[in-house]
């Protein structure tokens, strides 16, 4: 009897892992962003190995963990831009920079889905520029980013992971901005899920055989 109310048990767990965690949380601040996961982060993209500027208006740019590309037509902007700059961000360094505007958006395809993401903005006017994640659910969510120039970022701890983030105007107004210091953190592998699974199922075990003594 013991043995099938532990395997009811272990089961229980095994079925609650993705469910332990809460949704998709943002985060203003890159160290507070970082403190979520388990470091390391899988990728970091400042596109500092790009010696020339290279357009995404009509095809992707791959980055390795990540691949740009515009949607639409209008844009004059849209590229990965290294000096002497077309504009600047406030780093001064190679960046990609946007423009969106109603009939253009930037999208930006993962190699591997990521359930966390964080890069810099700048020039990103609150309420003009909307950040769309589309997850491995077939679900959407819709943020936008609090400050001008500074960090925005998420993690997904529901279970779920994004597999492309959409940029687009939030109204009807057109805007430019940049991105730089893309950083993130790709799914975890089954085997890890198996691992979290197992230690709660031991963490469990454990605390019932010290409540029998």
């Amino acid at each position: 009897m013991r043995s099938l109310v532990r395997g009811a048990s272990l089961s229980i767990i095994l079925s609650l892992v993705p469910q332990l965690h809460g949704a998709i949380i943002t985060y203003s601040n890159r160290t507070s962003w970082q403190s979520s996961f388990a470091p390391p982060s899988d990728f970091f993209v400042d596109f500092s190995t790009f010696t020339q500027d290279s357009s995404f208006r009509t095809s992707a740019v791959d980055t390795g963990p990540f691949a740009l590309q515009q949607l639409g037509t209008g844009s004059s902007q849209n590229l990965v831009d290294t000096a002497a700059f077309n504009l600047m961000d406030n780093n001064g360094t190679n960046y990609a920079a946007n423009k969106v505007d109603p009939n253009t958006q930037v999208k930006m395809n993962f190699l591997i889905p990521v359930v966390a993401w964080g890069a810099d903005f700048y020039d990103a006017i609150p309420g003009l520029i909307d950040v769309v994640l589309s997850l491995d659910d077939n679900s959407t969510v819709t943020y936008q980013p609090s400050a001008i120039d500074g960090f925005f970022g998420f993690f997904v701890n529901d279970g779920r992971a994004v597999t492309m983030i959409t940029f687009r105007a939030a109204g009807a107004q057109g805007q430019h901005f940049g991105l730089d210091d893309v950083e993130g953190k790709f799914i975890p592998e089954p085997s890890t899920w198996a691992l979290v699974a197992s230690g709660l199922a031991l963490a469990f075990l454990s605390r019932r055989k010290l409540f029998r003594r």
